[in-house]
């Protein structure tokens, strides 16, 4: 359906072609639903009406208030519309190249930046947004479709019983089309200048884990593109992706961007933490614990950096879901990783609290 062949072009089968499907719809889409699965809780999984989208951003107000959440349900309701007037046309490349957009904007924008949100709106909004994309991608991935569809819709109010039974989605725009162009465009700008500030960062090979103290970005003003960006929202989401303190607007500067790249010592204890999070993050994932599961951290560290987890230690513990440190040799343990940090040789493992 995606493929130049619905244009009435040549077309050699291909399998790279298949797989670049999986990849981009498949994959990445079954990988954000067993994110909302695991982390959900008690969701409400009413079938809809088929404007469930709309009415997610109507009735919970901490979706309304969050603009990643207005954001990626004006996307759902443009997915919505854009397939139902490229299916009415029978355009089906222009219908499934929509979805494998909304698919990435999804997976790598919106779930990425709302990974360690747990309130209601979230999960409200998210819960939509996969219902909805459940019924737009049942022509195209039956299968996949309906395994969706089967977990957020079912149980005893579910009247449809399959998403091939369902309605087709309709939607009305939440947001004015002023207000929607100007929110689309905003977020495409914050995720172009973060773009700029991860490159300014490999440029400098230093790691996104390590926090830095300023972005600068140039422009600023009311009337440059960089000006859309001045929505302090939108500035916490810059801030938080390129993992700086702040972001300063300067409307003299050479390039669109500029990364302090200076390092104090305060940033540099801040980034050990979060790299030696991410070691126990890893470990839990090899261990299969499912985020419920607390464990105790046993680490073998050389001492300065012990005492930088001991300072830390309160917000470390709640980073990894760990009840507490034990530091030195420990035999048991359901899985461990002995490597270097900072050039320095360390062992870390956990076991189940």
């Amino acid at each position: 359906m995606n493929s130049v062949v619905m244009q009435a072009d040549n077309l050699n089968f291909s399998e790279k072609g298949v797989e670049s499907v999986y990849r981009k719809v498949g994959l990445l889409l079954t990988n954000v639903y067993k994110y909302f699965a695991t982390y959900r809780g008690e969701v409400s999984s009413e079938p809809g009406d088929g404007k469930v989208v709309a009415r997610a951003a109507g009735e919970d107000s901490s979706a309304g208030e969050n603009i990643l959440d207005q954001w990626i349900t004006a996307r759902t309701e443009e997915l919505v519309d854009v397939a139902t007037r490229s299916l009415d046309a029978y355009d089906t490349v222009r219908a499934t190249r929509a979805v494998q957009e909304y698919v990435d904007d999804l997976s790598t924008w919106y779930l990425r930046r709302s990974r360690k949100r747990k309130d209601e709106g979230f999960f409200k909004t998210m819960q939509a947004s996969l219902l909805t994309t459940s019924r737009v991608l049942a022509p195209f991935m039956p299968f996949l479709a309906e395994a969706i569809y089967a977990e957020l819709a079912g149980g005893a109010g579910n009247v449809a019983g399959s998403v091939h039974l369902e309605a087709w989605p309709k939607t009305k725009f939440t947001l004015s089309e002023k207000d929607r162009k100007a929110l689309m465009e905003n977020m495409a700008e914050a995720r172009r200048i973060a773009s700029l500030g991860l490159s300014a960062r490999a440029e400098a090979k230093i790691k996104v884990r390590q926090p830095l103290a300023k972005l600068t970005v140039r422009g600023g003003d009311s009337g440059s593109m960089a000006g859309a960006i001045r929505d302090e929202r939108l500035l916490a989401i810059l801030k938080s992706e390129v993992n700086v303190k702040e972001i300063v607007f300067a409307s003299e500067l050479a390039a669109e961007v500029e990364l302090d790249t200076a390092i104090t010592p305060a940033l540099r204890e801040e980034g050990l933490v979060r790299e030696v999070a991410r070691m126990f993050q890893e470990l839990r994932q090899k261990a299969g614990l499912e985020p419920k599961d607390k464990i105790i951290a046993l680490m073998e560290l050389p001492e300065k950096m012990m005492q930088v987890i001991d300072r830390n230690e309160k917000s470390f513990l709640l980073d990894i879901g760990a009840t507490n440190v034990e530091f030195g040799r420990s035999e048991k343990f359901v899985a461990e990783q002995v490597t270097k940090l900072e050039g320095e040789d360390v062992r870390v493992a956990i076991r189940k609290a």
